[in-house]
């Protein structure tokens, strides 16, 4: 109804409605009744509509107009003049013909109405933008400074990484080194332990061959000085006075104490020798004469 009624005002120029773009507010006819609802009281049966609505420059309104902001008014110079509705459509057209807006003002205001509230909107949103493009470049920052210490943080265990396996590649063949040693090492102690063992064979065999001469000389210097004593308790006083003669002479000769005995002990040995061939040849002398 609105919408025939809006098709029904005349224009002030007398020209016909101009094309509009495509508006939300049109798309949908009852957001024009709505508007006009809004903005005008209607009579009984709506026969008056534009009886209450009369433009005045010397009246100061707002006339109002649904939009996104809840605030937002769209000022006008209107004077509202009594309401003398009348059956007559005579009185109404009339009355239209004075002091009804036009189709092109209605829709001036709407469209003013309406870009306003885009614009406001669009600050709207590009403040919001503007804010988040900021949140987000601090968030973008506080995350690279996070990622370029996480980097940094990760390079230092690289090369601590890297440094702790160089020196177990290192000790690795410091211990490959030692054992090498220590198996030449155990080497050259097998090699000593066996030329100890055969010197110690060695040793064995010369001690037992030392033991045996030592044994020897033993028996045979027991067996002489027995011997000795057979023979100075057989020997006659002659003999004896021989021997002892021999001894002193031995004493008398030139040289130190060692020297001495040590001719002392070869010249004993050999008046030993001298009295066992005197008592040897004097037995067999006393058995011839016997």
């Amino acid at each position: 109804m609105a919408a025939a009624f809006l098709l029904s005002l005349p224009d002030a120029d007398g020209s016909t409605l101009p094309e509009l773009p495509p508006n939300r507010y049109f798309d949908d006819l009852s957001t024009v009744d709505e508007l006009l609802e809004h903005s005008s009281p209607v009579s009984d049966g709506r026969a008056d509509v534009s009886a209450s609505l009369h433009l005045s420059t010397s009246g100061a309104s707002t006339l109002k107009f649904p939009s996104t902001a809840p605030s937002q008014t769209l000022p006008l110079q209107a004077k509202p003049v009594e309401n003398h509705a009348s059956p007559s459509i005579t009185t109404s057209s009339a009355s239209r013909s004075r002091s009804a807006p036009t189709t092109d003002e209605i829709v001036q205001l709407i469209l003013i109405n309406e870009v306003r509230a885009a614009e406001e909107r669009l600050d709207a949103d590009q403040r919001a933008l503007e804010r988040k493009t900021e949140m987000i470049e601090e968030a973008w920052r506080a995350e690279k400074v996070t990622l370029d210490q996480e980097r940094w943080v990760l390079a230092v265990e690289k090369q601590r990484l890297a440094r702790r396996e160089e020196d177990l590649t290192q000790g690795e063949r410091d211990l490959s080194q030692r054992e090498k040693d220590v198996s030449l090492r155990e080497q050259s102690l097998q090699e000593n332990t066996d030329k100890l063992q055969v010197a110690q064979a060695i040793f064995r065999e010369q001690k037992d061959e030392f033991e045996q001469e030592e044994q020897q000389q033993q028996q045979q210097q027991r067996a002489r000085t027995q011997r000795i004593r057979e023979l100075m308790w057989g020997a006659s006083e002659e003999e004896v006075t021989l021997v002892m003669t021999i001894l002193l002479l031995c004493l008398a000769t030139r040289g130190s104490s060692t020297d001495i005995l040590e001719r002392l002990n070869l010249l004993g040995l050999a008046a030993l020798d001298m009295l066992h061939n005197h008592v040897s040849r004097r037995n067999v002398r006393y058995d011839r004469q016997a």
